[in-house]
């Protein structure tokens, strides 16, 4: 269910049940109108439910929908306008006149275009104080984050990691055997980046003698495996990638519910455990 997380650390109080559920309601996910490229929204979680509470997690599913404009057909259609306008005149379209015309022709498709949709999954844990995106786009991710506050008027998170050079320091450190969580070990995968490109590795490597030969290149990202329960690639910015669970036992809960619960208390174990080895982003 949970493949990649981008991770925000709540820095106030988090937002009680009821105000969750009713923030859902009153922006629920809608199909875009004519004029609007996009919307976003509360969409129905897998469960059927627009919010649901398991195990002292609540989940919500952000579905966007967007209005897909070709810019091949609006510059197709710029040009024959442009020459149009020439032909007439001697002259061809530019400046405010160019402008207003781009502008026409993607309003006038925008009301016949299809429409795509995605949706993303918001796990909150409140005792915890973590909020976790379901997604590898930073972008999708901080349009949930935007959508939660506006719903709620005020969301105090900021990203998990603020300095992804702190993280990418300590990840060397683990490479290299130094202040390594008992719980974390390594897998042959990893990637160093520095200002004059990327050096990857993966296989039958010894990572802490590679990391010896990179001469200033700090890892960014890690492929590591926690308490045997989860395996994911570490990002230095925080980000959680491939993420790959140890499967639980035989539940009579629903399919969601359990899922939720493996998957949402394994990532709270990794989660507390990381920050309490990262310099400076520990809660």
């Amino acid at each position: 269910m949970i493949r990649h997380a981008i991770i925000y650390q709540f820095t106030g109080p988090t937002p009680a049940l009821a105000a969750l559920e009713q923030a859902a309601a009153a922006h629920p996910a809608r199909a875009p109108g004519p004029p609007e490229p996009s919307t976003i929204g509360f969409g129905p979680l897998p469960s059927g439910d627009q919010l649901r509470h398991v195990a002292g997690l609540i989940a919500l599913s952000v579905r966007q929908e967007r209005r897909l404009v070709p810019s091949y057909a609006i510059a197709s259609r710029l040009t024959a306008a442009s020459r149009e306008v020439e032909v007439a005149t001697g002259q061809p379209l530019k400046g405010l006149a160019l402008r207003a015309a781009r502008q026409e022709i993607y309003t006038a498709l925008l009301a016949q275009a299809l429409t795509t949709a995605t949706s993303c999954l918001l796990v909150i844990d409140p005792t915890a104080g973590w909020l976790l995106v379901a997604t590898p786009s930073r972008q999708r991710a901080e349009a949930a984050v935007s959508l939660l506050r506006h719903a709620l008027d005020s969301l105090p998170v900021r990203p998990w990691v603020k300095d992804p050079a702190v993280l990418a320091q300590t990840m060397a450190a683990w490479i290299a055997g130094q202040a390594r969580p008992a719980e974390l070990s390594l897998d042959d995968d990893v990637q160093w980046s520095d200002a004059s490109g990327q050096v990857r590795a993966r296989g039958e490597i010894d990572l802490a003698e590679l990391c010896a030969t990179q001469h200033g290149r700090l890892p960014a990202h890690l492929r590591v495996t926690w308490n045997e329960v989860v395996t994911f690639t570490l990002y230095a910015d925080g980000r959680l990638g491939r993420l790959d669970f140890a499967p639980g036992l035989d539940s009579e809960a629903p399919a969601f519910d359990a899922d939720l619960t493996l998957e949402g208390g394994s990532l709270r174990d990794v989660l507390d455990g990381l920050s309490a080895h990262v310099p400076g982003d520990a809660p």
